[in-house]
């Protein structure tokens, strides 16, 4: 798996890859990275964390190979989970709201925002918080790798996870907040008002002068106040990180998120910020 380099891997100190058949097994899928954490469902704790870098590829057939390769040598995949939960996003999703949403239609609408040709499969979740429909595609290629790996599975697009978590998270906000999902090359971006979803996008960047350019567009379009209204930054970035730097040099109130608090989580995970794998802690 050259095209795949492990970034963390951590494990409880009494972990036993051969007695795991009663445990839970979240998954994330993404562009820039694959994580999975393995969960004893007894305490609902986190005992297993292993995180991959994907290498970028040049093409899209490349980056499918890599996820094919992580699957089948993967050894912890081929144990009988109790669950396996799955978020996925590797393909483009839109947004609508749920009163027009009409799944015989569910073609039209993606469609109107990104073109289909049938190679694909074409999914939706429901996301009640929001009352809209994330409609999205999932590569065939990328769906047989699952389905050669687990017979019975829930899948969600990965954003669908992450809203659902972060509008659990503001039922009573009284402000606007933007919050940034960010990863190596790839950031979520999510925009509230009071408890209301006013923004969602996700954007490929280069430098941080272009993962600025999208915060701050996103900060207008939302009318979003830099010095009185709230920025929450999830995933892989620190105080360190230029990503951090750049955001806090044009907004007042820059923080960092905090894991979600419905599973617990092993003492050896301390070792890595609270606000790293959101995107895999959120799905459940």
């Amino acid at each position: 798996m050259d095209a795949i380099q492990v970034n963390q891997n951590v494990k409880h100190k009494f972990f036993d890859k051969n007695k795991i058949n009663n445990h839970s097994l979240i998954l994330y899928i993404g562009r820039d990275e694959i994580s999975y954490a393995i969960i004893n469902d007894i305490d609902c704790m986190v005992v297993f964390l292993k995180s991959l870098r994907i290498k970028e590829a040049g093409n899209f057939f490349a980056y499918k190979l890599s996820v094919k390769d992580f699957f089948e040598q993967e050894e912890l995949l081929k144990a009988r989970f109790k669950s396996v939960s799955i978020g996925i996003n590797a393909g483009p999703y839109t947004l609508i709201p749920t009163r027009y949403f009409e799944e015989t239609h569910i073609e039209k609408y993606y469609s109107l925002n990104y073109p289909y040709d049938g190679s694909a499969v074409l999914r939706h979740d429901h996301i009640g918080a929001a009352k809209t429909v994330n409609i999205y595609s999932i590569d065939s290629f990328l769906l047989e790798t699952i389905n050669a790996t687990f017979s019975e599975y829930t899948i969600k697009h990965a954003t669908s996870y992450l809203l659902e978590d972060i509008l659990s998270e503001n039922v009573f906000n009284r402000r606007k907040v933007m919050y940034l999902n960010v990863q190596k090359h790839n950031t979520d971006v999510i925009g509230l008002d009071k408890t209301n979803l006013v923004f969602t996008n996700t954007y490929y960047y280069q430098t941080p002068d272009d993962f600025l350019y999208y915060a701050l567009n996103t900060a207008k379009q939302m009318n979003f106040d830099p010095y009185t209204d709230e920025c929450v930054l999830l995933g892989e970035v620190t105080e360190d990180y230029q990503q951090y730097e750049v955001c806090h040099r044009y907004i007042s109130d820059v923080k960092f998120g905090d894991r979600p608090a419905y599973y617990g989580y092993c003492d050896e995970l301390s070792v890595l910020p609270t606000n790293y794998h959101y995107n895999l802690f959120c799905i459940h």
